[in-house]
């Protein structure tokens, strides 16, 4: 009796210890293989599949050469979506008999979906052979005939980078092949070079779920990150590890992804900060984020890489620099109001006037609130008119950046060498008074600079 007792509570400590369930316990208390088949069909019954699933193991434990079992057992677990043990199953039937046609025919269609096209084949050829009215096989193994010319078409297809004709054959290949990673992973990639961004990640997504290879999780990764998708590109490797802590390729390409995301972050808070000399050094060299962003070679990580660098370059007035990066932004997206901003500031320092004017205005049109564009767009008016007259700052002899300061002080000495009164002998009275004339011109047109207001066009 107290042994009785203490069964139960060795069958569990035996399971927790080496992983042998508890139903084979059972099966050394005496319950023969009928007995647990009528459990297991109760269990399914009353909807409560995973009991059943152990009770067939136990029937299996006490009769391994009953093909029958292994079929019950393969079919529940199909029902489950547990394609891997029903196909281990229904392959164990054929083995103890091969001519048990449902067995074949259920091995075949796990086959055909998985895109296992040659073994599919030649079971539903021998299935059919056997039972050639049934019309629905007829038809299976026609379907796994034409979609192998169909997968042979679209790898043609994708090495001519005939994206969407590959993306039509491939969706046809894969009604036939739902279950095969494979295919889903060639249409994905085939979407994201057709600029299908939602659909190629919903392929390469259910692929992860498909595939017990973990490498695919680093290929989705790698995808995510050619979108410039970070966060997501690490997500799917920290899914990997999950299932595998030592997974070498996951935990290389997890470390690449996270230096990454780093130096992102780590860019962004002196952005933030407006700490702009700090942020080229970040940028550029091997290492760097440019070099970085142009091996990922995502047009949203290249936009705002280049963004950075457009700003960094044209507030440490890097005016060539500026130039050069804010007109990649634009040529990504034309409407990018801070790399037009910049780009005008750039044709400013080349006096580009009407260049810069075209920048600002059209900065304007897209933030009609920023002061920085009215201003330079009026410094760019002004600079436009005066150098349509005369060149007011090469009459005082000062750079076009010249304070006001600077501006008199010229004046003042100008004035002392050209004044009439004041002026060295041997020079002639008509040609002093021109010239002061020309430099009392210049001053009074710079120094009122500051006041000159105009409207900005809109």
């Amino acid at each position: 009796m107290r042994f009785a007792n203490l069964l139960p509570l060795a069958a569990i400590a035996l399971e927790a210890l080496v992983g042998i369930p508890t139903v084979y316990a059972d099966a050394a208390a005496g319950k023969t293989t009928q007995q647990y088949l009528e459990e297991a069909k109760a269990h399914l019954a009353a909807g409560r599949h995973n009991a059943a699933l152990d009770a067939f193991d136990a029937a299996i434990s006490t009769d391994e050469a009953n093909y029958n079992t292994y079929f019950r057992r393969g079919t529940v677990h199909l029902s489950l979506g547990r394609t891997e043990y029903a196909l281990r199953d229904f392959s164990k039937v054929l083995e103890i008999r091969p001519d048990h046609s449902q067995a074949l025919l259920q091995r075949s269609k796990i086959l055909l979906k998985e895109c296992e096209l040659d073994e599919a084949v030649e079971g539903l050829t021998k299935y059919t052979k056997a039972h050639p009215s049934d019309a629905d096989a007829q038809q299976m193994l026609t379907d796994a005939t034409l979609t192998k010319s169909s997968i042979l078409k679209a790898e043609s297809l994708i090495s001519s980078k005939s994206w969407s004709s590959a993306i039509e054959t491939l969706t046809h290949a894969i009604q036939t092949c739902p279950s095969s990673p494979h295919l889903r992973l060639l249409r994905g990639r085939a979407y994201l070079h057709n600029n299908e961004k939602e659909m190629g990640i919903a392929d390469l997504t259910r692929v992860t779920r498909l595939s017990t290879s973990l490498s695919y999780n680093v290929e989705l990764s790698q995808l995510h990150l050619s979108l410039g998708e970070i966060g997501t590109a690490l997500g799917s490797l920290k899914e990997c590890l999950r299932s595998d802590p030592e997974h070498k390729e996951c935990k290389r390409e997890y470390r690449k992804v996270k230096k990454i995301e780093k130096n992102f972050k780590e860019v962004e808070d002196l952005v933030a900060k407006g700490k702009w000399r700090q942020v080229m050094p970040k940028l550029e060299g091997e290492n760097g984020l440019l070099a970085i962003a142009e091996q990922i070679d995502a047009i949203s990580l290249n936009k705002q890489v280049w963004g950075w660098a457009c700003r960094a370059s044209g507030q440490t007035k890097k005016h060539a620099a500026a130039a050069n990066w804010c007109g990649k932004v634009l040529e990504i997206d034309g409407e990018d109001f801070e790399a037009l901003y910049w780009r005008g500031e750039s044709k400013m320092a080349t006096e580009d006037w009407q260049g810069a004017m075209a920048d600002f205005q059209k900065a304007h049109q897209i933030n009609q609130h920023d002061q920085r564009v009215i201003d330079s767009f009026q410094r760019a008016q002004l600079r436009h008119k005066q150098a349509s007259q005369k060149d007011y700052y090469k009459v005082l002899g000062v750079a076009r950046d010249a304070t006001t300061r600077d501006i008199r002080k010229a004046y003042r000495k100008l004035s002392k060498e050209w004044h009439p009164d004041s002026a060295k002998p041997g020079k002639e009275k008509e040609e002093l008074e021109a010239k002061m004339r020309e430099i009392n011109e210049a001053y009074e047109v710079l120094s009122d600079e500051g006041t000159f207001v105009c409207r900005l066009r809109v």
